[in-house]
């Protein structure tokens, strides 16, 4: 579809209600304003309260995409585009629930791939007519494998269509795709393909001679492989970890602390406490007692200050 549209355009449709996307292919020779109208079975008619938010459709001589979202609360019959002046419309799509979105992969792995073709090269988003894609010449006749892992991480609410492209463009159209399968798999990233190298060259070492940390690679490398015990592991180390502390019992700790934390000593009372002791100790030396009393008794008496 490739048209320019004057305020409005409708489209009947017959779709489930719930959640819509609307996608509009559009450029503009000035900027314009746009949104789109529905309606419903229930209310067969275009009204401004069933309308989505204006986008603006920037001025440019490029096709661009803009998303308009809703909620149909009852069987979608049509929607309506207000754009506010003409704008050229390359196509508009409209989806149920979230619009598709494009995946990219990473991680490629073959049993064999042909010299100048790695199978990295299957999903570099490249297309060229040669050194470009996934080969397997001359094991031909030997059944090959390839897994490919998704880069970013997906929240699918509920579950979801995948839809899987092959593009098979050699440039002398003579070479076609035999038997294949396809298999997709949730198990938690990095997705293992086959035995890393590493772990094959201890796999040549005869199993009565594997030392013990030859031994326990391979036992490590095995427990990758099991998807369901990799997310056993997972939320065994998330659950292990210690709870964190109660704001609650941190403050009445914080509390106990200072409540803890001795008195000082009354000046009065600590002088007293000094004295007891001093006195302790010169109860426990008699001889201390008596050249004390000697001397004080030399100090006051008149004749002994007189004649020293």
């Amino acid at each position: 579809l490739k048209t320019t549209l004057q305020p409005a355009i409708a489209t009947k449709l017959d779709s489930p209600k719930g959640s819509i996307t609307v996608e509009l292919v559009a450029k503009s020779s000035a900027d314009r304003k746009a949104k789109f109208l529905w309606s419903t079975k229930k209310e067969d008619n275009f009204a401004a309260k069933r309308a989505t938010k204006e986008l603006i459709i920037p001025k440019s001589d490029d096709w661009k995409t803009y998303r308009f979202e809703f909620v149909a609360d009852d069987t979608l019959t049509g929607i309506q585009l207000e754009p506010g002046g003409p704008i050229a419309v390359q196509g508009i799509r409209v989806y149920q629930h979230q619009a598709p979105v494009n995946l990219t992969f990473e991680n490629a792995a073959a049993t064999f791939s042909q010299n100048g073709y790695p199978v990295a090269t299957a999903v570099d988003k490249k297309i060229a007519p040669t050194n470009n894609g996934w080969a397997i010449s001359p094991n031909v006749a030997v059944p090959q494998m390839a897994s490919f892992q998704i880069k970013d991480n997906l929240n699918f609410k509920g579950g979801t269509d995948l839809t899987i492209v092959l593009k098979n463009q050699f440039s002398d159209n003579q070479h076609t795709l035999g038997h294949f399968r396809i298999s997709v798999t949730d198990a938690p990233k990095p997705v293992m393909y086959g035995v890393p190298a590493d772990i094959q060259k201890l796999f040549a070492v005869a199993k009565d001679k594997r030392s013990a940390d030859q031994k326990k690679k391979i036992l490590e490398a095995y427990k990758k492989t099991d998807g369901n015990r990799t997310k056993l592991q997972t939320k065994l180390t998330d659950v292990s970890q210690p709870r964190p502390k109660d704001p609650k019992q941190a403050e009445l700790e914080a509390e106990l602390a200072k409540v803890s934390v001795p008195l000082k000593l009354h000046p009065t009372v600590a002088e007293y406490k000094r004295a007891i002791e001093l006195s302790q100790k010169q109860l426990a030396n008699p001889r201390l007692t008596a050249a004390q009393d000697l001397a004080w008794a030399l100090i006051n008496n008149p004749a002994f200050l007189f004649n020293h």
